[in-house]
């Protein structure tokens, strides 16, 4: 539980840092640039998690067990062999990067944009290759560090930057930042576990690679499909409605990130229950990651529905009103998405990855065949015709991932429950036609928390003893 602590605060501090970046790199930028960024960093997202090959999830689930033997030997070697691997494709990565930027010529990235591209994605695989394994290697703290210095020099190098150098100045910057991460990482990483490619041994990752490639699925089609429409957007309607888009799937994926982060460090936990054959309890955590998500981000829908308006004007100036709409229909998405994963995870878990990614997969092909259909209307309205998409194809994924968790995993998590903790959401609808002035919606927006708070709690939706429980845990794993 410490590091699930540890990896969340890290986590909140680095969300915090980028949703500021999420506001202001638009604002600097403006909706066109702006969209022309958001469409390169869809494609870098995209191809990173291709060039992981699953190995990610082999880290957790089976180096971070095996770290923990009296004999670390064979995990020193699993860890090496891991990183040597990640690292070598990284630089198959970063050449596919810049394939994909020259064959997409409706961007107008030219050649020194390009392969100063192709740089910063090598140098930013490799250094989500090194820091990837401090997290089973035991070193949650060293993680959060990386994450949140990444986070918090990434957002005055391009606004910096930007202005004076354009594009290529903002990504040069970048790249230097990356440089600078990767050699404190392996430092780190080297203080830890010996890694180097002489310790490279194929016989060690055999036996996971079947695993590897069906997570693979999985998380490539999960990043497809959070990253993908933005690019789409770009390249087929206009790099306006891109910008529009793209900071709107940007506060998707800094939510997505969070949660997964704070599941990711439950996987030890998990795994632990699993192999020990405590159904009910792992069947409990589900219902905890399922229904805490649902009650977090129901409260952020109904707030941002009240104060969203006003905070995009403020912050990001009348240009770029459309995103208050998108963003409202992307935190649903969102919202669907956690608890869907909440069940999803758990079928890795359970050693089903091909059953976790084909529900993946399937996510992104229902985003994908929406996205296709409304692109080909008017160009006017397609980023919040595209949110519409996500935020059906969300609740198809909660569907497919709770459905496929009890018939094929055998764990029938509680459902009414949560349920119930997301029927809130409806309120978000009436919050944003709702023609309350300003001080009526902020009062509105305090008091909501509470009457929900107090309503979740009184009807054991959210048990106080539970709830006590967390806290207690919370202030043990921080002391």
């Amino acid at each position: 539980m410490r590091n699930l602590a540890v990896m969340t605060s890290g986590r909140l501090a680095t969300q915090a840092v980028l949703v500021v970046s999420a506001f202001l790199i638009p604002r600097v930028l403006g909706a066109e640039d702006y969209g022309l960024f958001a469409a390169i960093m869809a494609v870098v997202s995209i191809v990173q998690t291709g060039s992981a090959f699953g190995l990610p999830t082999v880290e957790v689930r089976f180096l971070a067990p095996l770290w923990q033997r009296a004999d670390r030997a064979p995990a020193e070697t699993l860890a090496a062999t891991l990183w040597t691997a990640r690292v070598a494709l990284a630089v198959v990565g970063s050449a596919v990067l810049m394939v994909w930027i020259l064959l997409s010529p409706q961007l107008g990235v030219g050649a020194s944009l390009c392969g100063m591209l192709g740089v910063f994605a090598l140098l930013r695989f490799a250094l989500e290759a090194t820091k990837s394994l401090l997290l089973p290697l035991g070193r949650v703290g060293g993680l959060a560090a990386l994450d949140f210095a990444r986070a918090a020099l990434t957002l005055p190098a391009v606004i910096f930057l930007f202005p004076g150098f354009g594009m290529l100045g903002a990504f040069t910057g970048m790249t230097v930042l990356q440089g600078g991460l990767l050699v404190s990482a392996f430092r780190l990483l080297r203080r830890v576990a010996p890694v180097s490619p002489a310790r490279f041994d194929w016989s060690m990752l055999r036996p996971h690679a079947p695993f590897a490639a069906a997570t693979f699925v999985g998380a490539l089609s999960s990043m497809f499909q959070v990253q993908f429409s933005v690019f789409a957007v770009a390249s087929w309607v206009t790099r306006e409605e891109a910008g529009y888009l793209g900071i709107s799937v940007q506060l998707y994926s800094l939510l997505q990130v969070l949660f997964i982060s704070a599941r990711r460090s439950l996987m030890p936990i998990l795994s632990e229950l699993q192999a020990a054959g405590q159904d009910e309890r792992l069947a409990y955590w589900g219902s905890v990651m399922m229904r805490y998500s649902a009650a977090s981000l129901s409260l952020v829908v109904v707030i941002w529905a009240l104060l969203g308006e006003a905070i995009v004007g403020f912050v990001l100036t009348d240009a770029f009103a459309p995103v208050y709409s998108c963003a409202t229909l992307i935190l649903v998405a969102t919202a669907f998405f956690c608890c869907g994963a909440s069940c999803n995870g758990l079928l890795f878990v359970r050693e089903l990855p091909r059953v976790g990614s084909t529900n993946s997969f399937l996510y992104a092909l229902t985003t994908v065949v929406g996205l296709l259909w409304v692109v080909e209307g008017p160009n006017d309205g397609a980023a919040f015709r595209i949110s519409a998409v996500y935020a059906a194809a969300g609740a198809f994924f909660f569907a497919f991932a709770y459905t496929s968790l009890g018939w094929r995993g055998g764990l029938w998590l509680p459902l009414g429950r949560t349920l119930a903790l997301l029927l809130p959401m409806l309120a978000a609808w009436p919050a944003a036609t709702w023609s309350g002035g300003g001080a009526e919606r902020v009062a509105v927006a305090v008091a909501f928390p509470v009457a929900y708070a107090a309503l979740a709690v009184g009807l054991g939706l959210l048990p106080r003893d539970e709830l006590r429980e967390i806290v207690r845990t919370a202030r043990r794993a921080s002391s």
